[in-house]
């Protein structure tokens, strides 16, 4: 029996008729009956031609041999008939031979032959009563075994045989053989047929078996061939482009041997080290003996951490000894073949010098860790080392140390008048000074600008860190060689303890920073140690500032007006305009509590002009209510360097007093003597003039001082310093000469004098005998609010007199004298408070 699916294997030739199978490359396993069928027809389509041919030639011998063995009339149609099948066998062969038979035809082709074949022979049996027929028929059976291998055609041609002896029987009734006897003879040959065409299948299955497993070696040998060739390949373009890679990247090779304990090292990591010698198998222990010793550990560990799993790969870097004696900065790379039993055989890997690398890191660190200039540390740095300080003392209760905050004074002088180059020398002189004077141990750092810091470590006391304090600031007042002069300066110094409280270095730094800030503040060139109510004040300062920057934007000030009268009548001449702030915790405050930390915070403009709008627009409101007089009481109004010095005032000026409606000549500007000097330009005072507003020298007497002051800028006051004659102080004939000569020198400059400050009836006195004009303070009356000042003007409008007094100046405005008498003055305004604290 044949199964479903039978082994086979088929001929290149074949295979190529056998669809999904392609020749020269290995067949499937196994093939089910419909691909065995097809296999069997292409057997059989491959022998049609020959068959045609034998068959061709058979019908000619049965057309030649038919004349002398058929008698008359019977050879006549016997020999066409065999002619006609030679012809058409013949015929198909030629068909063949151009256009073979389709898949699924070979089994009916070859019937057709047999068919064709056959008509001479059977014709004959029904014509004549030759018993070759009967042979002819049990040949025609026998054969149908050999041209057929589909059982179906078989059984079809063997059931046409059988017909054909029926016919026969019942037309001719062939008395040599019986019934019986040719049917059992039919069936035998049937049965021979059968066995026959089972024998060639089987022959058939073996051989496509033997020759599929003879293809399959055969291709499978030829595939192994093919990747062995291509493995090959493969491993040599690998091996080239290694080499290649390796060649290029500068790298030395070595591949250890775990098992023999060998190593093998290129040629090129050889000459890394300055290694001469052909051998290139060495023990590992030629390797790892020049490892710098810090390194080996690390280098070891990650060498049986990698060989016991735990790393991926082997990669270090360390310093290896070259041949002369120095070290270099290497990486190793490497990774391990392991065993099935995941036992390490052996480790390669390279080795790169990376001196030049690790060098380059090193400098980009410096780099970026000290300052470019003077090449101490930088503020990174110093930050660093601090840091690493306080960690010791947290560590260590009895490390005691401390921080020098060191700020040069007057370095932008330096600056401005020799030029940044000398500047610059002067910085590089100073740390090469302090790096010299400092302990072992100690170190000092450029922050930026002209600020230093010094860490001292290892200290005794705060004694001690005072002690180096004082000495550093005796170094720095020796002059410097710069330019080819000598220029000298001093530092303000910031001294900070370490303590437990310090959790971060900023926390010292800043502390430091706060107590050089008080040496500044106390004189410079001195240093101050920190204490924690500094910290507190600067706190309290921060705060302040805080709150400042929101009153001006919220716009919560108040102005208030102090009357200046003249001496000895006590006429109004104006009011001077004071700033106050109503803090929400700390009360009202008068402008000494605020206005230094304005100016320390750049907020000085922003003051100024909201103090200027809104005393014109004062100003401006009771303007109209004198307009019937000759005179109206000026503005006067303190202004810094800051919003003088900016580049729109003078614009902001003209813009504001048109908005307002302000006779310029109403307008008096206070500036004080140094914002005169260091801060004003030439042009502005002079183009104030000739717009109307008048200009006060304010403190006069106390600052610079300076009289070409006067006669440079159209000055229309001065105002004389309470210095001269406060209560505090014992009247003496120093002082009053001084007075007596700022006030001579105004009277001599036809310009005003006005003392501020006057607090009592001895005060005034003493002023009016020394020939001053004018004053004001808390003697005539404490400052007035707006309000008050509005009644007050109202008042003095409605019992206003002729003007009695000429101004002093030319085309200057001239006093109010409605109101004549300290007591019809005081009956007018509120009488002043007891306590005579000035708020001004």
């Amino acid at each position: 029996m044949w199964s479903d699916t039978t082994m086979c294997h088929l001929s290149p030739r074949e295979a190529g008729e056998v669809p999904g199978v392609q020749p020269g490359l290995k067949t499937p396993t196994r093939l089910d009956s419909a691909q065995l069928s097809r296999a069997l027809d292409a057997t059989v389509r491959s022998n049609i031609k020959l068959v045609s041919v034998g068959l061709a030639i058979f019908s000619l011998g049965n057309a030649l041999a038919h004349p002398f063995i058929v008698p008359e009339p019977l050879a006549l149609p016997m020999v066409v008939s065999s002619m006609l099948a030679t012809l058409l066998c013949f015929g198909i062969y030629l068909t063949l031979r151009r256009s073979p038979v389709m898949e699924g035809w070979g089994d009916p082709t070859m019937a057709l032959l047999l068919t064709i074949a056959s008509t001479g022979p059977v014709l004959r049996g029904f014509l004549s009563e030759s018993p070759a027929v009967i042979v002819g028929l049990l040949v025609m059976s026998l054969g149908s075994g050999v041209l057929f291998l589909s059982r179906r055609w078989l059984f079809a041609s063997q059931a046409a045989i059988g017909l054909i002896w029926v016919a026969m029987y019942v037309t001719t009734r062939n008395p040599d053989y019986s019934w019986l006897e040719v049917s059992a003879g039919l069936f035998s040959t049937t049965g021979l047929a059968f066995m026959i065409q089972h024998i060639r299948r089987s022959t058939l299955s073996t051989v496509y078996a033997f020759q599929k497993r003879e293809e399959g070696r055969r291709v499978e040998a030829e595939q192994i061939q093919e990747e062995l060739r291509e493995a090959i390949a493969t491993a040599r373009r690998r091996e080239e482009r290694y080499a290649l890679v390796a060649e290029g990247a500068n790298d030395g090779l070595w591949d250890w041997d775990l098992v023999a304990d060998s190593l093998y090292l290129s040629p090129r990591w050889k000459e890394m080290l300055g290694l001469t010698g052909d051998e290139q198998t060495a023990s590992p222990d030629a390797w790892l003996s020049r490892v710098h010793p810090d390194d080996l550990p690390e280098l070891r560990d990650k060498i049986e951490r990698h060989l016991g799993g735990e790393l991926e790969q082997l990669e270090d870097e360390h310093r290896v000894r070259h041949e002369d004696g120095h070290y270099l900065w290497t990486r190793v790379r490497g990774l391990a073949v392991f065993d099935d039993q995941q036992l390490p055989l052996r480790m390669a890997g390279s080795q790169t010098d990376i001196t030049a690398q690790i060098a380059a890191q090193e400098k980009l660190r410096h780099d970026a860790l000290h300052d470019p200039l003077t090449g101490l540390p930088n503020r990174k740095y110093f930050f660093e080392l601090l840091g690493d300080a306080l960690k010791r003392a947290h560590d260590e209760p009895g490390y005691v140390f401390a921080v020098l905050f060191l700020d040069l004074d007057h370095f932008k002088l330096i600056n401005d008048s020799l030029g940044h180059m000398a500047g610059d020398q002067l910085l590089i002189g100073i740390a090469q000074r302090l790096s010299e004077s400092l302990r072992p141990g100690d170190v000092i750092a450029r922050l930026g600008g002209d600020e230093f810091a010094v860490l001292l470590t290892r200290l005794d006391s705060k004694l001690q860190a005072a002690q180096v304090a004082d000495r550093i600031r005796t170094l720095l007042d020796e002059p410097f060689p710069i330019l080819d002069q000598e220029v000298y300066t001093s530092a303000s110094i910031g001294l900070a303890m370490s303590k437990p409280g310090y959790q971060h270095a900023e926390e010292l730094l800043r502390d430091a920073d706060i107590a050089m800030y008080k040496a500044k503040a106390a004189g410079k060139s001195r240093h101050q140690t920190f204490n924690t109510g500094m910290h507190h004040q600067a706190v309290t300062t921060l705060k302040l500032a805080m709150d400042l920057r929101r009153a001006i934007e919220e716009q919560t000030f108040t102005l208030v007006f102090q009357p200046i009268v003249s001496l000895p009548e006590q006429e109004v001449l104006g009011f001077e305009a004071l700033i106050r702030w109503p803090h929400h915790e700390l009360g009202v405050l008068a402008p000494e509590a605020f206005l230094s930390i304005a100016a320390e915070v750049g907020l000085m403009a922003h003051i100024d002009r909201w103090v200027l709008e809104e005393a014109c627009r004062a100003a401006s409101n009771w303007q109209g209510m004198f307009s019937e007089l000759e005179q109206t009481p000026y503005i006067s109004v303190n202004l810094s360097g800051d919003y003088l010095s900016e580049p729109g005032f003078l614009g902001e000026l003209q813009k504001l007093l048109k908005q307002t409606g302000l006779d310029p000549r109403l307008l008096q500007l206070e500036v004080t003597e140094s914002v005169f000097i260091e801060r004003l330009s030439i042009k502005l005072p002079r183009k104030l003039s000739e717009m109307g507003v008048r200009l006060c020298l304010d403190d006069f007497g106390v600052g610079y001082s300076s009289l070409s002051c006067l006669h440079r800028h159209p000055i229309d006051c001065l105002k004389i310093d309470r210095y001269f004659f406060t209560h505090d102080s014992e009247p003496s004939p120093r002082n009053n000469e001084i007075i007596r000569a700022i006030v001579n020198l105004a009277h001599d400059l036809r310009i005003q004098a006005i003392a501020e400050g006057v607090e009592t009836a001895s005060q005034s006195s003493l002023l009016g005998r020394l020939g001053c004009a004018a004053a004001q303070g808390f003697h005539f009356h404490s400052p007035l609010s707006r309000a008050q000042l509005s009644s007050t003007i109202a008042r003095l409008h409605t019992r206003r007199e002729p003007p009695s007094m000429p101004s002093t100046r030319p085309g200057r405005p001239r006093t109010l004298t409605g109101v004549r008498g300290s007591q019809e003055l005081h009956a007018l305004i509120a009488p002043p408070p007891s306590s005579s604290s000035k708020l001004n």
